[in-house]
């Protein structure tokens, strides 16, 4: 529909964040808290990415046969004097915090990552 424009949009979006990824990466990472009540925050250098358009989650592999858990992390925080983010997630309490790893990933509607935009920064 309309000459295919949403795609158009998609594509423009998709090489701009292509163009920009080198940029993304990580800086410190904390975990606070005991038990079953442990947060993990981390900083996230994003350069000229708008944040807009990348979602920051914490991943570990499934445990045996089961499927990998992917935790979404919220933007907290603007760092001062630079262009990053600091990141927060509640850890799950069945996993040590050691099990999980920082990612930043490409948000954009209507767009399967990694099938159609191979983009992952990986905080280790």
């Amino acid at each position: 529909a309309n000459g295919a424009g949403v795609a158009h949009d998609l594509e423009r979006a998709a090489a701009d964040l292509r163009q920009r990824w080198p940029a993304a990466r990580f800086g410190a990472a904390q975990v606070t808290g005991e038990g079953g009540q442990r947060t993990l925050s981390v900083q996230a250098y994003l350069g000229e990415i708008d944040p807009e358009t990348v979602r920051v989650e914490l991943y570990a592999d499934g445990e045996g046969e089961g499927r990998p858990v992917i935790v979404p992390m919220r933007r907290i925080a603007a760092l001062v004097g630079s262009k990053g983010f600091t990141f927060s997630a509640e850890l799950p309490g069945d996993r040590p915090p050691e099990d999980f790893t920082a990612r930043i990933v490409p948000a954009l509607e209507g767009l399967s990552v990694p099938l159609e935009l191979p983009l992952v920064a990986w905080q280790r």
